[in-house]
């Protein structure tokens, strides 16, 4: 229940991204930018995401369009906020893990 709550979060700010295409440009930079701020080579990234180097360079050179679910795994990878990577928040602010944001709820 919690997973669909972010996935429609995302597919929002996706819809977002689409009417502001420099937000989408920000995106792939901060993609690149966090790549090469933790001296990580593309094929690095992409073998611990389970993709091709060249998807991810794709993604890194809008390409192509970056799926919901990849954001995700992005977001856990380099522990920043998926508003983050989206271009909708200058603070990193890691991700919270679901059952402790639950658990601060009650």
């Amino acid at each position: 229940m919690l997973f669909c709550v972010t996935y429609k979060h995302i597919l929002l700010n996706l819809r977002i991204l689409m009417l502001h295409s420099s937000r989408g440009d920000k995106m792939r930079l901060r993609i690149g930018e966090l790549r090469e701020d933790n001296d990580l080579k593309q094929t690095v990234v992409a073998k611990a995401l389970h993709m091709e180097r060249t998807t991810l360079s794709k993604y890194e050179t809008g390409k192509i369009d970056i799926p919901a679910s990849m954001l995700i795994r992005l977001a856990k990878y380099y522990n920043v906020s998926i508003d983050y990577l989206l271009g909708l928040s200058d603070e990193k602010r890691p991700l919270i893990d679901e059952k402790k944001r639950v658990s601060k709820l009650f």
